[in-house]
């Protein structure tokens, strides 16, 4: 399968996995109080770094490594299942006192469903990454489409009879069940446990122990201006902002899940061919900017009109956050791309020194910001995401990858700098407020506008790389 149709078919089933999560991010913004919805934002961002932890690196080592032993990756499973029933104890015990440190709470029923859901989710690792190891995209996206349609469903039906958190951890757990079903069917070979030795268990443990780190500290990183609102600035600051990020979330996700299964294993098989590693890498770096950079200027001039939408009347001050936040999340994007580039070359080390760093650094900025109110920490979190780019940039691509950082630069530059002109244009000449009703017609001639934009630089890439490596065909 070539890297532009498994491009098409990824890109396409993510996308309408993002609509269904938006849908129902609208859904518990409007049926949940902010309390409760701060409660959701809080256990959402525990559940992203505990997954790290239950995974230990297992799935992207498999794919990097591609590794297909039956006997290997049924270890894996049972080390991702063992560490699963750890933290989900860990959970039902001390789960409530965790909440408790941001002045909120939640049920058991909630907390225990909670907590199976990290169960679940532990089996369904290795089957994707064995999936993704063979390309089998539709499996993976049909497994993914599903599971976020079962979400929407029972948390939709479950909130209209007022069951609160605890139907929405419902609606989680059979999603997940529900993936983790088509995932098994779609293998060649039944799931199986197998226990290792506690010799074959530290073996492991150490095989994965860089690579999760390093997924930790980045989880953690990304996820500690979430805990530190929480904290310091309360439950309604805590409740806008985590809706706002949620709702871009799904942009990043959408281009994560490409990014991931797509372009890792792509680069890996040319890993150690310098000319055809740099030249992938950066072909893809440039279709990604054609697309992202279009998709994140319309975010940022409708954004007081796409709030409304989503939100309703419930945070009227939501679109300010969001056009500074979409910034945030474009350049997290563009890292995204150079993380997948070092994992395809298996710099695990360096991936963890430099997710150290960056986790120290933007935890004691945010402190800081947060000492004043949500505008500073929005705006630190820009101007911080910026630096940060430049500096991994240079550092990690430059210096390890031995990538030519004057064609990334002028990549990005070439694609960026007209979305980034039209929107500083745009804000300069209609300056936007919050609104009380949603003007279609303008927010439909933006969006058409912005559509257009993409179009064209995304079909002058697609032009400029029509007879390269990028439609190679690569066994499936």
């Amino acid at each position: 399968m070539s890297l532009i149709s498994g491009a098409h078919w990824t890109a396409v089933s993510t996308a309408g996995r993002a609509i269904i999560q938006i849908i129902q991010l609208s859904v518990l913004v409007r049926l949940l109080d902010k309390e409760e919805f701060a409660t959701l934002a809080i256990l959402q961002t525990l559940l992203l770094i505990i997954v790290v932890l239950i995974e230990f690196g297992t799935g992207s080592i498999i794919v990097a490594k591609r590794i297909s032993s039956v006997k290997l990756t049924a270890q894996m499973l049972t080390l991702n299942f063992i560490l699963g029933s750890i933290y989900a104890v860990l959970l039902l015990l001390f789960g409530q006192t965790f909440l408790q440190l941001f002045d909120l709470g939640t049920s058991f029923v909630a907390m225990a469903l909670f907590s199976v859901l990290h169960l679940v989710s532990s089996l369904t690792f290795v089957p994707a990454a064995l999936l993704q190891l063979r390309l089998k995209f539709k499996a993976i996206a049909v497994a993914e489409l599903l599971c976020a349609l079962i979400n929407l469903s029972v948390i939709a039906v479950t909130l209209s009879f007022g069951a609160g958190l605890a139907g929405v951890m419902l609606g989680f757990l059979l999603g997940m069940i529900i993936k983790l079903w088509i995932l098994a069917s779609y293998l060649d070979r039944p799931l199986s446990l197998q226990f290792p030795s506690l010799e074959k268990m530290l073996h492991l443990l150490r095989f994965g122990s860089y690579r999760s780190g390093s997924m930790l500290l980045n989880q953690i990183g990304s996820n500690a201006d979430i805990l530190i609102v929480g904290r310091f600035l309360g439950v309604q600051d805590l409740a806008v902002y985590a809706a706002v990020r949620n709702l871009l979330a799904k942009t990043v996700q959408l281009f994560s899940t490409v990014l991931g299964k797509l372009v890792l294993p792509v680069l890996s098989q040319v890993r150690n061919n310098s000319v055809a590693f740099q030249s992938r890498f950066l072909k893809s770096l440039a279709l990604l900017s054609a697309i992202i950079f279009p998709v994140y200027g319309a975010l940022a001039v409708t954004s007081n009109q796409i709030t409304l939408l989503v939100f309703g009347d419930n945070y009227p001050d939501a679109y300010w956050v969001m056009s500074l936040l979409v910034g945030v999340s474009g350049l997290r994007v563009l890292m995204g791309l150079t993380g997948q580039a070092l994992l395809s070359r298996s710099l695990v080390r360096h991936m963890f020194v430099w997710n150290l760093g960056v986790l120290s650094l933007s935890c004691v900025v945010i402190l800081l910001a947060a000492k004043y109110d949500l505008q500073t920490v929005c705006v630190t979190l820009l101007v911080m995401q910026i630096m940060l780019w430049i500096t991994q940039t240079v550092w990690l691509l430059g210096r390890l990858c031995e990538l030519n950082l004057i064609r990334y630069f002028t990549t990005v530059l070439v694609l960026g700098v007209p979305s980034v002109s039209l929107v500083a244009v745009n804000w300069y000449v209609r300056p936007f407020t919050s609104l009380v009703s949603i003007d279609w017609t303008g927010m439909t001639m933006d969006i058409s506008c912005w559509a257009a934009i993409l179009a064209l630089q995304y079909f002058l890439c697609r032009y400029l790389f029509k007879s390269g490596d990028l439609n190679e065909s690569y066994p499936s």
